[in-house]
């Protein structure tokens, strides 16, 4: 429950967020007497007003549809706090983004891209959320990863 979403209920709050993955939901119109699917967006890493959100899930309204962000994509923009009944308790998300613009794409999405090891680590020490032990800890993961045994120890001395 975002139950610190609270006391912003029906105010529109400037937020950030990292896009993760797109995803839909079913809709029934009663007018129609059908179903529909919409399309809906997870964001994770929320911050608003010096507050951290995990995730949140929202529908896509004609506004992101334009907008059309891509997973990885850190955005801004603001939106209104709505509550709705999730497994029947009360959560808060957000509806009717306005103004949504991209900060910047985030690192681990640019490097998880990259076709070669020495090009993740260029643009790792080259970023501006560049962090050694993190850096050493994904060069490892890669490694593992991507590489077969016997190159691994190869790689630590080009990439160093």
């Amino acid at each position: 429950m975002r139950t610190i979403l609270e006391p912003y209920l029906n105010q529109q709050i400037s937020l950030t967020a990292t896009v993760c993955r797109y995803g839909a939901i079913r809709n029934f119109y009663s007018s129609k007497l059908q179903f529909d699917w919409q399309p809906t967006l997870l964001l994770t890493d929320i911050n608003f007003n010096n507050l951290f959100l995990d995730h949140s899930w929202m529908k896509m309204g004609q506004t992101l549809l334009a907008f059309s962000p891509k997973p990885g994509d850190r955005i801004k923009f603001s939106a209104t706090v709505v509550p709705y009944i999730k497994n029947s308790k009360k959560d808060y998300g957000f509806l009717h983004p306005r103004n949504p613009e991209v900060l910047y794409k985030t690192l681990k999405y640019q490097l998880e891209r990259l076709s070669s090891p020495q090009a993740a680590i260029k643009m790792a020490i080259h970023h501006k959320d560049f962090d050694p032990i993190a850096e050493t800890i994904f060069i490892e993961q890669y490694q593992q990863k991507h590489l077969p045994r016997q190159q691994q120890r190869s790689f630590i001395q080009v990439a160093a």
